[in-house]
């Protein structure tokens, strides 16, 4: 079964689905069928990605996505792009970085562990054993 049918099939037995952290919260005002319940268990990864993809993009992330894709797209030989954001709490960072033929991501680290240089090498080495494969 599929997290879309597995949120479709909790919404229709009146079960709310919800990220708690890394985690999937389940609330109702009743006790909700067991089979639900058994079939939510064996797909909770599938669920908490699912649940993860339907969170908005921090703010000033989708910009950045878009400045970082003209970047890569006007310098040919670039491989990846980065950009710091600011974080609303304040404690931690914000990076957005896409790797030319790879993607998007956007990482969120606490400030005081944040090491760009290392960051970097790690995009650098990611990327290059990604080609090899």
């Amino acid at each position: 079964m599929s997290a879309g049918t597995l949120l479709a099939s909790a919404q229709a037995a009146g079960v709310h689905l919800s990220l708690d952290g890394n985690k999937v919260k389940v609330e109702a005002d009743h006790e909700p069928p067991a089979e639900l319940i058994e079939s939510l268990w064996a797909h909770k990864g599938e669920l908490l990605a699912a649940l993860k993809a339907q969170q908005p993009l921090p703010p000033g992330v989708a910009d950045a996505y878009t400045r970082l894709g003209h970047a890569l797209a006007g310098t040919p030989g670039l491989k990846f792009a980065c950009e710091t954001l600011p974080d609303e709490g304040g404690d931690h960072i914000l990076m957005a970085v896409a790797v030319r033929g790879a993607g998007y991501a956007v990482l969120r680290m606490p400030r005081a562990k944040f090491d760009g240089f290392k960051l970097i090498e790690m995009v650098e080495r990611w990327n290059h054993e990604v080609r090899l494969k």
